[in-house]
């Protein structure tokens, strides 16, 4: 009984000394580490905007940082930093969007990160000189006038320039140099101090992205 009971228990011990040893592979399961730098977003952008985001992934490792906008691809990187550069002009971009940053680690984990919405306007203003104006020398005439443009708060600089013929014989910013307010049509009153004789008056503006007017609207302008 002695016997059988050390060998048995001789067998039990040689068979867990044999036993291989088990590797158990790790596994990643969470999402890379994401940082957008943030842009400024105050005011309206246009044209070229420059976006850039770092990632690290220290288990599986990093595959690829991605930007979006509404689901269409912006540009990516298979390494950090992702530093693009979007020309919204060229996607035709305008108004509120909102720009998505996505890291990938080679796991298939997914961090997410957005900006806060910011404002692209690309349109180039559309003027209007709606009417022609007639005055006296040295009386008020006013200056009809209307600036178009959808994307940009309502709001642009105007700058009418009177000429004669090709000669600049004045220029009269409105407001003051500060936004005036645009998508209707203004009048501006002036008492000119010109000779008597046919001018033309011309409608110019920028919008607050800093787009210029698409076009030059003008209208005669008599004093007589």
């Amino acid at each position: 009984m002695f016997n059988k009971l050390r060998l048995t228990s001789s067998v039990i011990i040689f068979a867990i000394i044999m036993l291989p040893s088990v590797c158990f592979a790790q596994t990643d399961t969470l999402p890379p580490t994401l940082t957008l730098l943030t842009l400024n977003n105050f005011g309206y952008k246009r044209g070229v905007i420059p976006l850039s985001a770092t990632a690290t992934d220290s288990q599986s490792g990093l595959a690829s940082i991605s930007f979006y906008s509404s689901g269409a691809l912006l540009g990516s990187s298979t390494s950090s930093p992702c530093d693009i550069n979007w020309n919204s002009a060229a996607t035709k971009a305008n108004g509120v969007v909102e720009i998505t940053a996505i890291a990938t680690d080679k796991e298939g984990n997914v961090a997410q990160a957005s900006l806060e919405k910011i404002k692209i306007d690309n349109f180039r203003p559309i003027t209007f000189a709606p009417r022609k104006a007639v005055t006296n020398n040295k009386k008020v005439a006013k200056l009809y006038w209307k600036v178009f443009d959808p994307f940009t708060g309502n709001r642009a600089y105007v700058v009418i320039r009177i000429r004669k013929g090709k000669k600049l014989v004045k220029s009269i910013k409105l407001d003051k140099n500060i936004y005036a307010t645009i998508n209707k049509t203004n009048s501006f009153k002036y008492a000119f101090k010109l000779p008597a004789g046919k001018y033309r008056f011309y409608v110019y503006a920028t919008d607050q992205a800093g787009n210029t007017q698409g076009n030059v609207a003008s209208n005669t302008l008599v004093v007589n």
